[in-house]
């Protein structure tokens, strides 16, 4: 047995349904398919996919120190080089993404 550790993101069908967000998660799927065939440091891959009566279940690489929002939450804001750091970690995703045809919408 191997010891790697995964993260499981796990969402009840009724709520994916009742928030209308079933064209956004089969997406969601689709794009970290793609992307973790040729994986990148910053971007978590998809492991696996699958499905019970009641939830969806994706797999992903777990990532040691979770969410970047959340440090972002935690810290309020960043000193200048700490967000030039980062800044500079979004334009290297965004170089990837674009070079397998993605365009990322959302940053806020």
């Amino acid at each position: 047995a191997n010891k790697e550790c995964y993260a499981i993101k796990m969402l009840k069908k009724s709520e994916v349904v009742r928030l209308q967000q079933v064209e956004h998660m089969l997406s969601e799927k689709n794009i970290l398919k793609v992307l973790s065939a040729e994986p990148h440091p910053f971007i978590v891959n998809l492991a696996a996919t699958f499905q019970d009566p009641r939830y969806l279940f994706m797999v992903l690489e777990y990532i040691v120190g979770g969410e970047f929002f959340t440090h972002l939450r935690k810290a309020g804001r960043f000193d200048n080089s700490t967000a030039k750091f980062y800044a500079a970690h979004v334009v290297l995703i965004f170089e990837f993404l674009h070079s397998k045809d993605f365009i990322y919408r959302d940053l806020k």
